[in-house]
């Protein structure tokens, strides 16, 4: 439902409800591929003092492995207010609810028994496992089988999946001068929770120096198919929808409408965007999209991976009065000139920086972070950074588990404690320029001459460093993100 109230001559409401059912995602063929770990009491079960979940349902079965939500009622008001002919206010919020990613279900058909995969995990400090037999296992139980899982258990142990839930919120002041010119200057804001996250380390064992397998959280498994065989279990992919986000955004914008042959548009964008999780999709480009601790992952919250802190965009179109005016050979070769350009002036990415190997004995699918070394500062843009040292690399030390073999320190449980995101990846400084000829052939026929070249100016504009401790690069720049200058040439012909 939706309507439009106008209380007076200045005033006007936009008052709106709506509401959305998702419902259950289903095997369309029946076959029950899609199985899911349940922790549900009668499923669930104590074997031996240990908690074992079971592989659910039956292949052939296609029961609502999870409880949906039944109230998405989502309200929106809007309102715009006219100060006068030349100035009006907006401003508006909703609530939007929307589905989680479909292939978080599409991905519960690797499953046993009709697919699946085992964990083979060398212990680090008795090795079986060689380049000349790399599956042994030492004639012991079979490899571990790696599962997944719907998430965001509630206490009866079933699975609730929620949708995100995302409020918006606006309010725009906007005046026009003359004719031709508006100038705009806005609030926006964004709060999200139940985003989804896939925690493909659920299963991992807090830092240790034990065999992996003997402290995972979970060790054991069975399958409704045989509820009697305990089985060994591996990794869990926990597919969680729990996560949460935050965005608020000042904006400013200019825009000359076309008249005389010109018009620009200009905008400025400064913002800030914090974040518990990512989307196995959705992670920025020099960050995890793995918690470090998958039993605290409000540990990750920080700088959303996603989050430029600055952004300028201005894109300008002139088409040259000179000639335009003129007749014959001057205004076929002279006139009918126009050029188009795109300024992009961006901070750059906060970059999360990472340790290699596995000093922390964790396992596999594991996000590790190192410490920050005692008395040091990270600065977000170090003042003194150069493309061999973007950022000061000696305030990192590995992190690692107590007892574990190798340099290190080690913190708390053993985990490093450098948070997400904070040192911020090169800023972007772009041109792209366009050269526009028209040629008149006849009153409805034209020819167009198009020069475009991308990154005009030939500037190089520089990739993240190295973000992993243990690299030879680490903290060092050695490529770029886009292309140096590119330059096009193209004909166009309308009739």
């Amino acid at each position: 439902a939706l309507d439009d109230i106008k209380v007076n001559s200045k005033l006007t409401l936009n008052l709106g409800v709506r509401w959305d059912l998702f419902g259950h995602v289903f095997d369309r063929d029946n076959k029950g591929s899609i199985r899911t770990l349940t922790f549900e009491p009668g499923k669930a079960q104590t074997i031996n003092g240990m908690f074992v979940p079971e592989l659910i349902p039956n292949p052939g079965g296609n029961p609502n492995l999870y409880d949906i939500n039944w109230k998405q009622v989502m309200p929106r008001i809007g309102l715009a207010y006219r100060f006068s002919d030349k100035m009006v206010l907006r401003m508006g919020s909703g609530q939007y609810y929307n589905a989680q990613q479909i292939n978080n279900f599409q991905i519960l058909n690797l499953q046993p028994p009709l697919s699946g995969s085992n964990v083979l995990q060398n212990d680090r400090v008795n090795p079986l496992a060689t380049i000349d037999n790399p599956f042994a296992t030492g004639g012991g139980p079979a490899a571990p089988t790696a599962l997944l899982m719907l998430g965001n258990v509630q206490p009866n142990g079933r699975s609730n999946f929620l949708n995100n839930n995302i409020w918006q919120w606006t309010a725009e002041l906007e005046r026009t001068f003359g004719d031709d010119f508006v100038f705009g200057i806005a609030y926006i804001g964004n709060k999200g929770s139940h985003l989804d996250q896939t925690v493909s380390n659920f299963n991992n064992p807090d830092p240790g120096p034990a065999a992996i397998q003997g402290r995972r959280p979970i060790q054991f498994y069975i399958d409704s198919l045989s509820p009697s065989v305990l089985r060994p279990l591996g990794t869990i992919r926990y597919l969680d929808s729990g996560r949460s986000s935050i965005y608020n955004a000042l904006q400013a914008r200019t825009e000359k409408r076309f008249s005389r042959g010109y018009t620009f548009v200009g905008s400025f964008n400064y913002q800030k965007s914090l974040a518990t999780g990512y989307s196995v999709n959705e992670s920025g480009p020099f960050a995890s999209n793995v918690p470090q601790d998958p039993r605290n992952i409000a540990a990750d919250r920080g700088r959303f991976a996603l989050d430029q802190r600055f952004r300028f965009v201005f894109s300008n179109v002139w088409e040259l009065p000179f000639f335009r005016g003129s007749a014959g050979r001057t205004r076929f070769f002279l006139g009918g000139w126009s050029i188009n350009g795109i300024v992009q002036l961006t901070s750059g990415f906060p970059l999360t920086i990472g340790q290699s190997g596995d000093s922390m004995n964790t396992g596999s699918a594991s996000a590790p972070r190192p410490n920050i070394a005692p008395g040091a500062v990270v600065q977000r843009v170090m003042e003194d950074r150069t493309v061999q040292r973007w950022f000061n690399t000696s305030a990192f030390v590995r992190a690692k588990c107590a007892g574990c073999a190798g340099d290190g320190i080690t913190t708390g449980k053993g985990y490093g404690n450098a948070g997400v995101g904070l040192i911020d990846a090169p800023a972007q400084k772009t041109w792209d320029f366009a050269l526009f000829k028209e040629f008149r052939i006849r009153e409805s026929q034209r020819i167009q001459f198009r020069w475009e070249a991308f990154n005009f100016l030939n500037t190089p504009q520089f990739n993240a460093p190295d973000i992993t401790l243990g690299d030879a690069a680490f903290g060092r720049i050695t490529s770029t993100i886009t292309n140096n200058r590119e330059m096009q040439f193209a004909l166009k012909y309308s009739f």
